[in-house]
């Protein structure tokens, strides 16, 4: 077995000290102007979409006319912010993401129903990761129990975890409260800087 790592470390060693050692071709440089213009635009649809967060829609076509509404308002961001061009845009599979956007919220509340509209908006972001991943790679464009799980980890997690109110010593790591079907090892750490179980 230690020959097949040996081996495999000299692969990537040798990929490695192959690789180009010049600068990458990064695109276009951006002017202060033109750096001050797009962060305004992305913070124009950045309080659109706050917007919608604090007063979702309440029926199905209030739904659509908020979904036109911000698909419009990327598109336009994509365009005059990011320099893509339309026929570029017209190749992305918006109904795909949509669609398992909504499937995403759908599921998401009925896993925890208390999951604020900013919470899900927080694990959804994780989610499109993944999906735009997904198209990249030819793949299907769908919500997985794995990607559903992973992405609605965040709420959780990065909130408590991030919070100054809490106290490191005493602030007990997620795992203590974990659900039994979460399958969590009664071995591991349960407050923080608590040791690791002895191998």
């Amino acid at each position: 077995m230690f020959a097949d790592v040996h081996e495999l470390n000299q692969h990537f060693v040798d990929i490695w000290r192959e690789g180009n050692t010049g600068f990458p071709d990064l695109g276009p440089p951006y002017t202060a102007q033109a750096q001050t213009q797009n962060e305004a635009a992305l913070l124009r649809f950045l309080d659109q979409v706050e917007q919608v967060l604090a007063h979702p829609p309440r029926s199905r076509e209030e739904a659509q006319a908020v979904q036109l509404r911000l698909g419009a308002g990327i598109r336009c961001l994509a365009e005059e912010v990011l320099g893509i061009q339309g026929t570029q845009l017209d190749l992305f599979p918006s109904q795909a993401f949509s669609d398992v956007s909504e499937e995403f919220v759908r599921k998401a509340r009925l896993f925890d129903s208390r999951l604020s509209a900013e919470e899900l908006y927080q694990a959804e972001r994780n989610a499109w990761t993944a999906h735009g991943l997904q198209w990249l790679l030819g793949l299907p464009v769908q919500l997985t129990p794995a990607i559903l799980a992973l992405s609605l980890l965040y709420p959780y997690t990065d909130n408590t975890l991030d919070d100054p109110a809490i106290a490191a010593p005493s602030m007990a790591i997620w795992t203590s409260q974990a659900p039994v079907w979460a399958c969590i090892d009664p071995a591991l750490p349960r407050v923080e800087k608590q040791p690791p179980p002895a191998a």
